[in-house]
């Protein structure tokens, strides 16, 4: 949880209040989000995993920089 802390506090637009949904599946619980600082380019796109398990593939994560 401490990592996530530290994560929001070092990227600003996690704390803005521009949100955009880009992906939900119900069947398999991924939810896919984007926030941003408005003209300041500094986008976060979170893909959350709800699934008790940790199998799920990340399509864009060989073409983005995976914070964890």
């Amino acid at each position: 949880m401490e990592e996530l802390i530290r994560l929001r506090r070092a990227e600003p637009a996690l704390r803005s209040e521009t949100l955009s949904v880009l992906h939900i599946h119900e069947e398999n619980r991924i939810l896919a989000f984007q926030r941003w600082l408005p003209e300041v380019g500094r986008d976060v796109v979170v893909v959350a995993s709800l699934n008790d398990n940790n199998t799920t593939r990340c399509a864009m994560a060989n073409r983005r920089r995976l914070v964890f």
